[in-house]
């Protein structure tokens, strides 16, 4: 009774400091995701909301008859835009700020990274919209999306206007710059190159959809998607608009620069995917859709490398459909494959291999800048996961 009584104490005991070490990690992730948002938040600088009526000046449409387009366009920018307190992208101005000298950094100068920074975020805006239409997705950054409010089919066009509103303001604020049509070419580029990586993801999933050949997932298509949807808008364009503004070249590392932005896309993409699948709706701000929808992502490709037949063959008859029984029978192969453990070693070693690539980098400004591009995504998703 005695020895019993002791092991019941000890078990008290272990399962007491279980408690508080789990609650002091939980603070200590929290903590950790708290200094990202921090991070977000802080950067959006207070005159970039500020900006705004000189944004929606530019964008006016001064016929009469159509002036209520002007009032809709707002609407748009209030509701993809203006929605969040922190950039859905790299900030130009952060990046201006680390690169130029500070002789360089004029008010004039801010006004426009502060304007290239909405040209980045109406992109952005615009693309997601896009996103969320293709993949009937419900919610983005913890609203309705878009086209789910009364907009339905119409926000097509609104898409289409948000894009062109990027010109209109490169031009209205940009033309007499000796740059101008490099700065153009970077937003068409990216423009262009993010679209390509949408059609190929929709393309993959749709040839799987149609004749359900589960071995379309491959890690080769996945490194290609994640580079052409996520890093240009991402990253790309707004570290070399910055370096424009900035008037400094990259000289000689464009090629050090571009691998480790590639990386960064990875790493963000392989993020997404997994707190699609394992985390919280509310703290990740969007529903989770990737399994229903039968997505190319890095969960279902690492799945496919470690499964057995049995589970290969179980994973192609059930991904991708609309059934929550479905669905589940697809988590239960990812628990068996040990996917979420997978992911966080394989995060890490993302990690660690961008950072060695920002290390091999000379020019101390922009290394603060992508080392800030990597601080920014280790450890945020933690607090969605956990």
């Amino acid at each position: 009774m005695l020895y019993s009584m002791n092991l019941l104490s000890v078990m008290y005991s272990v399962n007491r400091f279980m408690v508080i070490a789990r609650c002091s990690r939980q603070l200590i992730i929290r903590a950790e995701y708290s200094n990202v948002r921090k991070f977000h938040q802080n950067v959006r600088d207070p005159s970039f909301k500020e900006l705004y009526p000189e944004v929606i000046h530019d964008l006016r449409v001064d016929h009469g008859l159509i002036a209520e387009v002007n009032s809709h366009l707002e609407e748009i920018l209030r509701h993809n835009v203006l929605c969040r307190n922190f950039y859905a992208v790299l900030p130009v101005l952060t990046v201006y700020r680390l690169v130029s000298p500070k002789e360089h950094q004029t008010s004039d100068n801010l006004r426009l990274a502060n304007i290239l920074d909405w040209c980045t975020e109406i992109a952005t805006g615009a693309y997601s919209m896009s996103d969320d239409m293709l993949d009937g997705s419900e919610t983005r950054w913890n609203q309705k999306c878009w086209y789910r409010t009364d907009m339905g089919k119409a926000a097509v066009n609104d898409i289409q206007l948000m894009q062109i509103a990027v010109y209109k303001l490169l031009h209205a604020n940009f033309i007499d710059k000796p740059y101008y049509n490099n700065l153009t070419h970077l937003f068409t580029n990216a423009f262009y190159n993010s679209y390509v990586g949408e059609m190929f993801d929709n393309n993959t999933n749709r040839m799987f959809q149609k004749n359900r050949d589960i071995s379309a997932f491959t890690m080769s298509k996945f490194r290609v998607c994640a580079d052409y949807k996520i890093n240009h808008f991402g990253y790309t364009c707004p570290v070399y608009a910055a370096m424009m503004l900035a008037d400094v070249p990259p000289k000689k590392l464009t090629q050090c620069i571009d691998r480790v932005l590639q990386g960064l896309s990875y790493l963000v993409q392989i993020q997404n995917d997994t707190m699609d699948c394992y985390g919280d709706t509310v703290k990740y701000g969007k529903e989770c859709t990737d399994i229903r929808e039968g997505k190319l992502t890095w969960v279902i490709v690492k799945a496919l490398e470690d499964a057995n037949k049995k589970q290969t063959e179980i994973l192609a008859t059930n991904y991708g459909k609309d059934d929550d029984k479905c669905i589940k029978t697809v988590q239960n192969v990812y628990d068996e494959l040990r996917i979420l453990d997978k992911y966080k070693v394989h995060n890490q070693e993302v990690i660690d291999d961008v950072q060695n690539n920002i290390n091999s980098i000379p020019d101390e400004a922009i290394r603060k800048v992508l080392q800030l591009c990597l601080d920014t995504h280790v450890g945020i998703d933690r607090l969605i996961l956990e």
